[in-house]
């Protein structure tokens, strides 16, 4: 089931970020996916 799928995907990239580690992190992401400093990013207005 997708829904089952999606959630494991997710479950798995909480559980890199948790570990700190760069390169499990970077392998939750594609290639060609580009890294943004938190500063660059604009904050929503409510």
């Amino acid at each position: 089931m997708i829904a089952n799928n999606s959630k494991h995907v997710v479950l798995a990239a909480w559980q890199a970020l948790a570990t700190r580690d760069p390169q499990r992190i970077a392998a939750m992401f594609t290639e060609d996916a580009e890294w943004r400093r938190r500063t660059e990013m604009r904050r929503r207005s409510h």
